[in-house]
């Protein structure tokens, strides 16, 4: 079989189905669009060949056929999930923006709603960001490039600060096997604050292949906070590239958890080109079952007087599977860089399985960072103690575990949210 079959088979699917009507953002993203799928096919897909897919097999996902999901279905389109947190609501289904306005403008100027739309409405703000962020060797990314028909464009003007969060619910179904790219663009401009919430699931009955791409940029002294949840069905395989680019005293802080998936990929570059920045990442991934979790990070220092701070954990029971791959890039110039990475895991069963990569590079001398990595098991000696003390084996089990994951949630600021995490936890605690 040629090699090159998956590629192929794509640029074919590329070629029959791309939308023909000239919008304003067809007429921005046509250049993106060829020079990407000329990407996919003379690069090729990701095998685990390549380091840092070693034990996600990328490519395997598109080795079948997919149909390409459309955007055009779903402007009716109403999801029953909510959140019980105060907040401004938007809505993405597999990938694209529904709601009865194109887009909305608040009363403070936010803006939200189609990227599509915005790149009519707004040519000068999503011009300068869209697709500006991923690199020539970003072969996933480029492939959601050549794909995206549309997605969700959020802009907070400077000086804003955005009192209630804003909530994402994202979600996922089909009727046949299907793929789906979606493209989420965050612009968030000096000095503005905002609380964003990502709440992603899936409904699929058959495979369902997502590959979504999210640009977000923090301007001088902006303050964004991120929580972000993944909870999809035992079909459902998704592909998350997150771009973070920092400007001068911005701080950006991350806090995501992934429940259910049958192969969840995050991928996650943070650019911290201004000093003064800095970046708090942390996440929480919760396998079991056949559930294959991956997390790949890469935080750059370019500027110098920086910090980044990561902490991941994970659990893996039955046959699940957890892998965290971590680098810390500091360059030349990065002086005074502060750059500190933390990996723990805990394994719950002799058949589930724990991959950890923790990387340094660093070509700058004045510097403070660190890096490490653990993978255990429970403590028995803590399960006995508990055992004495009224608990059952099981529950003893269970406590320590979300003594574990606890730690992780806490870094939540908001309340309600702390509540919400909470129980989504426990309540996959109580299944492993």
């Amino acid at each position: 079989m040629d090699n090159k079959n998956v590629e192929y088979r794509l640029r074919k699917l590329f070629e029959g189905q791309m939308p023909n009507n000239q919008t304003c953002f067809s007429e921005l993203m046509s250049n993106h669009r060829l020079c990407a799928i000329d990407q996919v096919v003379e690069q090729g897909l990701p095998t685990k060949r390549v380091e840092s897919y070693r034990q996600t097999d990328i490519r395997a996902m598109y080795d079948s056929d997919l149909e390409l999901l459309s955007c055009e279905c779903l402007q009716n389109k109403s999801h029953k999930i909510d959140l019980p947190i105060d907040s401004i609501r938007i809505e993405i289904y597999n990938g694209c923006y529904v709601g009865q306005e194109k887009l909305t403008i608040t009363n403070q100027g936010v803006v939200f709603g189609s990227l599509a739309e915005a790149a009519c409405k707004y040519p000068y703000v999503v011009g300068k960001y869209v697709n500006s962020t991923q690199g020539k060797n970003d072969v996933v990314g480029a492939l959601n490039t050549a794909f995206i028909q549309d997605g969700l464009f959020l802009y907070v003007p400077s000086g804003v600060r955005v009192d209630l969060p804003i909530t994402i619910i994202e979600s996922y179904f089909n009727q046949m096997p299907a793929m789906t790219f979606g493209r989420t663009l965050m612009v968030f401009e000096a000095n503005s604050e905002c609380t964003v919430i990502l709440n992603s699931s899936s409904e699929c009955s058959h495979t369902l292949v997502s590959n979504g791409v999210r640009e977000i940029f923090a301007e001088s002294g902006a303050n964004v906070n991120i929580v972000d949840i993944q909870q999809y069905c035992d079909e459902f395989k998704n592909i998350v590239s997150t771009y973070v680019v920092q400007s001068s005293d911005s701080n950006v802080k991350s806090v995501s958890l992934t429940l259910d998936g049958s192969v969840v990929r995050n991928n996650l570059t943070v650019k911290l080109n201004g000093r003064g920045a800095e970046n708090q990442t942390y996440g929480l991934a919760l396998s079991s079952r056949n559930q294959h979790i991956d997390y790949f990070t890469n935080i750059e220092h370019i500027s110098s007087d920086a910090v980044s701070r990561q902490k991941f954990k994970s659990t893996a029971s039955e046959s699940g599977r957890v892998v965290f791959n971590g680098r810390i890039y500091v360059a030349q110039d990065a002086q005074r860089t502060q750059a500190f990475q933390e990996n723990r895991n805990l394994l719950l069963s002799d058949t589930a399985k724990i991959y950890a990569k923790p990387q340094l590079e660093i070509y700058a001398d004045d510097v403070k960072c660190s890096h490490g990595a653990t993978v255990g098991q429970l403590n028995a000696e803590e399960i006995y103690y508990m055992r004495q003390r009224g608990l059952s084996e099981a529950d003893a089990k269970r406590l320590q575990v979300y003594g574990f994951v606890n730690e992780i949630i806490s870094r939540v600021d908001n309340p309600q949210l702390i509540e919400l995490l909470n129980e989504l936890a426990t309540a996959k605690i109580e299944r492993l």
